[in-house]
């Protein structure tokens, strides 16, 4: 799997760890992803690298206050603690930096409600590197909208991952590996480039990723 070619430019370059999150990733999770735990311990070591390089790491949460009302997408699931607090709560394993960005998103797409776009524009960022969960829902969400908006994108093969889609309004079910990879094939069809972390290295500044 490979890169475009030329190097990117670390200050043109932004991370996006979309909901590595209680309610998917460990024992308890209400949605697990089956590659989860080995997922966070292969992100927080680039995420660092990433930092060390100059460039904004931005974590969301699918994360809906009490106060406020599920959406559609949401209230398909049927359970309520979906995306209510404390299942909503970043894993603690993640290393989060005083530099990183934490947004709360209550849709699919980081883009829906949040600013995320704005705050992109006023970071200088026009390349953005997806990661994390779920690749089948709010990666290829935020994928499509952040391509929609004339981001370029390349989305994590390696880090990202999905659970098992069951069987819905007559369609068949999908395994996490099926669902996984069928999210990528879409999204590098429609709206991204798919490569993996070391992929990403090695085209910011090769000679930094060295």
């Amino acid at each position: 799997m490979t890169i475009r070619n030329e190097p990117r430019p670390t200050h043109r370059t932004a991370v996006i760890a979309i909901d590595l999150q209680s309610e998917f990733i460990g024992a308890d999770a209400l949605f697990p992803v089956p590659d989860g735990e080995r997922l966070v311990a292969e992100a927080v070591p680039f995420l660092s690298r990433m930092r060390e390089l100059g460039i904004p790491v931005i974590f969301t949460a699918f994360a809906v206050p009490d106060a406020r009302p599920l959406g559609r997408s949401t209230a398909r699931f049927g359970n309520p603690r979906a995306h209510r607090y404390p299942d909503a709560a970043l894993l603690p394993g993640l290393d989060i930096d005083e530099r990183d960005i934490v947004i709360e998103k209550s849709r699919q797409s980081a883009f829906v409600g949040t600013g995320l776009d704005l705050l992109l524009r006023r970071l200088g960022a026009d390349h953005l590197v997806i990661l994390g969960v779920t690749t089948h829902s709010c990666c290829l969400a935020t994928a499509i909208d952040a391509a929609a908006l004339d981001f370029d994108v390349t989305v994590l093969s390696d880090l990202t991952a999905c659970p098992p889609v069951p069987a819905k309004d007559g369609l068949p079910p999908m395994t996490a590996d099926e669902a996984h990879t069928a999210a990528l094939q879409l999204v590098a069809y429609s709206s991204a480039q798919v490569a993996t972390s070391a992929d990403v290295l090695d085209a910011l500044r090769p000679e930094l990723a060295r």
